[in-house]
């Protein structure tokens, strides 16, 4: 089953398949109470209205507590490109847990997006968030974000 969401800020959608959605938690569960993510691939709709999330990568490398995750994409960056050769996806934004907090932004979620939208070697202008909301045992909400413009808009 997907799921749809709309950017009103941007009038454009995103849609995610649910068995997504439980991957992920399913890795926020392994690291709790520690924070966990990494980075979300897919492709755009032909008018580019939509924005389809399709996989996943988490970093081999990483630093993480209840309240922190610093990923390194060193020794991963073949698979961006494997990504785009294989299955023409692209990198469109980053992902990671809030173990027992909200699934709402920080401002240090914030201050990373914008340092991904402004790197020189990102090409998108418009890099999206998901933050997962996770207790020991489930997810309890998620959210995605939309990064333009120095602020993040909600997908609702």
């Amino acid at each position: 089953m997907n799921i749809k969401l709309f950017n009103k800020y941007k009038n454009v959608g995103l849609n995610v398949a649910d068995k997504f959605i439980l991957d992920l938690e399913e890795l926020g569960r392994i690291h709790f109470p520690n924070e966990f993510g990494g980075f979300l691939f897919g492709n755009y709709s032909r008018d580019f209205f939509d924005l389809n999330v399709l996989a996943h990568i988490t970093p081999e490398t990483y630093l993480n507590s209840p309240y922190l995750f610093e990923r390194n994409i060193d020794n991963i960056k073949h698979l961006f490109k494997t990504m785009y050769e294989q299955y023409n996806y692209y990198y469109i934004g980053e992902w990671h847990t809030h173990p027992l907090s909200s699934s709402m932004y920080s401002q240090t979620d914030l201050s990373a997006m914008h340092n991904i939208a402004n790197h020189h070697s990102v090409t998108i202008y418009n890099p999206v968030l998901l933050i997962l909301d996770m207790n020991r045992l489930r997810m309890r909400d998620f959210s995605f974000y939309l990064y333009d413009n120095k602020r993040l808009h909600k997908y609702e």
